[in-house]
C-alpha cells in the first residue's frame, strides 16, 4: 500500500475493528482507471465497506457562502461524486469480492475537513449522507482520522512484532518519545 493514510485504515481495521480488507481495488473507467481505495468486510456482521480515504490537514470545506446561505450540498458533491461518478464500474469491482452483496460506503476523512464544530461537521456530514441517499447508497457512513489514530496507537505496545512501517514507526516513537523531553 503506497498511501500512509489509507495504510492507517487498513491497521486500523487491522488492530482496532478485527476486519478483513482488501486495499487498492482498480477498475477501468472511459479513458482511464479509477479505484477503491479499502474493501474492508466485518465477519461478526457479515457486512462490507467499501471505504474512500480523503486525508486533508488544513483544507476546510465551506457549508455556508459569504451571505450566510447553506450551500453545503454543493460543497459536499466531489465527495459524493467519489462513488458515483462511475457508479456501475465501482460496484462491478466490488462485486467480484462481495459475490453481489451490497456495501455500506465510508468516507473516512478529518473533523478540519468537515468542520471543527460538531454543529458544521453535521451539516456537513448530512448532506454527503443526503446526496449518497438521492442516488440509492442508503447505507452510508463517516469516520474521522481523529478518533482512528489514537485507537491505532493504543493498540502498539513498545515490544512486540509490527510487520508494517506504520506500526515500527509508532513502536520506535513510543519508545524514544517517552525518553525524551517531549514525550508522545
Amino acid at each position: 500500500m503506497a498511501d500512509v493514510n489509507e495504510e492507517i485504515v487498513a491497521q486500523y481495521l487491522k488492530l482496532v475493528r478485527g476486519w478483513f480488507y482488501v486495499p487498492d481495488i482498480s477498475f477501468a473507467v472511459p479513458y482511464n482507471y479509477s479505484n477503491v481505495d479499502l474493501l474492508a468486510f466485518d465477519p461478526n456482521s457479515d457486512r462490507y465497506y467499501d471505504i474512500e480515504v480523503k486525508y486533508r490537514s488544513k483544507y476546510t470545506i465551506a457549508a455556508t457562502d459569504r451571505k450566510g446561505n447553506d450551500k453545503s450540498a454543493k460543497s459536499v458533491a466531489w465527495l459524493v461524486e467519489e462513488f458515483t461518478a462511475h457508479r456501475k464500474e465501482r460496484e462491478r469491482a466490488i462485486e467480484r469480492y462481495t459475490h453481489k452483496h451490497k456495501s455500506t460506503k465510508v468516507l473516512v476523512t478529518t473533523k478540519q475537513m468537515m468542520g471543527k464544530t460538531p454543529a458544521k461537521r453535521e451539516r456537513l456530514e448530512s448532506a454527503f449522507l443526503l446526496g449518497l441517499a438521492k442516488v440509492g447508497f442508503n447505507d452510508a457512513e463517516v469516520w474521522y482520522f481523529d478518533d482512528m489514530i489514537p485507537k491505532i496507537v493504543e493498540c502498539v505496545g513498545e515490544a512486540g512484532r509490527y510487520d508494517t512501517e506504520l506500526l515500527q514507526t509508532i513502536r520506535m516513537l513510543k519508545v524514544f518519545g517517552m525518553k525524551s523531553e517531549n514525550p508522545l
